[in-house]
């Protein structure tokens, strides 16, 4: 580690929440460290999928980042939904139209998207970046906060917890009471050669009765090939104490629909799984000189399993705090407060509301009949597809008079 052991802002994590926050930080004049425990270019385990959310953060960064993100070469644009049902049925859902000419969302590695970023964070003269540092203690004193890393101690006044499920600093600054029923488990592995089955930029999701309110994806990549991943309840998962990746496996050849298409497939990756914490509002997300983002304030979307839009969004809004906060040399309870309210104002109910549409799709029943009614109903295909950016839309689908208009209408 560099011999400068001072600084104003420490960033813990160098994921998406990590380096956005890091960039928004850049050039007003203060100290900065991004330590992450690996070393980049490095796999990440995720779906690979940036919303309109997430191109949204990245067409705010500055030098024209987002410009320079477009000539990335192994992405692939994302252009819809395809849903299919307990019972089989097909719903395809076009994304809106985020403006321009762009596609609504991209498909890429987070190998590729990460790496990206942190070169950018490296060319910033402000920043210093480290990785391959673990963070092994967290402590606040009279004069900051002190960063134990692997055998260095690092200094700020500050520091953003971005460092994913596990974190480190959220682990030491406050108290994480995680339970089964607000946390979800996925896997993935990348295949290669699976045959088409839907439009061309349409990621599936399929909503198999075994496994409700998860799901399996299969999501088309660069280079032909495809991120398979399932996504359960780790309460479920506990319970019935499957072996993750071989149930999955065997969920794919079980499924007539899905068995066709990865007949003549290869896997080229071995299975790799994560955690998702889904207990937001219920986690402390800041206190006394730190703030939390993404994943490590429990920021993924409960219904759909999205995380990086969030922790962009997440990771932007706590630099502008943080600045605010230096500006005033204040870092108290109060004075990280407006955080907290932004973030609740910004996403509680976004949030609340997936919650309630992950708990309808325990219902086999009512998620086929809601599927059915749509194929046959235009009116209710374009609710839908406005539910990804239609809040008072996406409530809409949590109210019982929706369901009775569905029935009677």
């Amino acid at each position: 580690m560099k011999t400068a052991s001072r600084y104003d802002v420490v960033i813990a994590g160098a994921g998406p929440a990590g380096l956005v926050s890091a960039l928004n930080l850049t050039g007003h004049g203060y100290r900065i460290a991004l330590i992450d425990k690996s070393a980049y270019p490095r796999e990440k385990t995720c779906g690979d999928a940036l919303s309109g959310k997430a191109l949204a953060v990245l067409k705010r960064l500055p030098g024209g980042i987002y410009h320079d993100f477009l000539n990335i070469p192994r992405k692939t644009p994302s252009t819809g939904i395809r849903f299919v049902s307990p019972a089989g049925t097909v719903l395809d859902l076009p994304f809106p139209e985020i403006g321009s000419q762009d596609p609504p969302g991209y498909l890429i590695k987070r190998s590729i998207f990460d790496h990206f970023l942190l070169e950018k964070v490296k060319h910033c003269r402000d920043i210093d970046v480290f990785e391959s540092r673990r963070i092994d203690d967290v402590i606040l004193d009279s004069e900051g906060v002190v960063i134990h890393c692997e055998g260095s101690v690092v200094r700020c006044s500050v520091v953003v917890g971005a460092d994913g499920a596990h974190s480190m600093i959220a682990r030491k600054l406050t108290t994480i009471r995680n339970t089964h029923r607000q946390h979800s488990t996925g896997i993935r592995a990348y295949y290669q050669d699976v045959a088409p089955g839907a439009p061309t930029g349409f990621i599936e999701l399929h909503f198999l009765k075994e496994i409700l309110p998860g799901y399996l994806w299969i999501f088309p990549m660069a280079e032909g090939q495809f991120n398979v991943g399932l996504g359960v309840q780790s309460s479920w998962l506990k319970k019935s104490g499957v072996n993750l990746p071989r149930w999955t496996d065997q969920l794919i050849s079980d499924n007539s629909w899905l068995s066709d298409r990865f007949a003549q497939s290869k896997r080229v990756t071995g299975w790799e799984g994560w955690g998702l914490p889904m207990d937001y509002p219920k986690r402390k997300v800041a206190g006394e000189r730190f703030l939390l983002c993404g994943d490590a304030a429990g920021l993924v979307d409960p219904f759909s399993g999205e995380g990086i839009g969030n922790a962009m969004f997440s990771g932007e809004m706590a630099a502008r705090h943080i600045l605010r906060c230096l500006q005033i040399n204040d870092f108290s309870v109060p004075s990280m407060n407006p955080y907290v309210q932004e973030l609740h104002k910004s996403l509680d109910r976004e949030l609340r509301t997936s919650r309630i549409m992950q708990k309808l799709a325990y219902s086999a029943s009512l998620f086929n009949f809601v599927t059915s009614r749509a194929t046959r109903n235009e009116k209710i295909r374009k609710m839908m597809m406005a539910m990804y950016t239609d809040m008072d839309v996406k409530s809409e689908l949590t109210r019982p008079g929706f369901y009775f208009r569905l029935l009677f209408g």
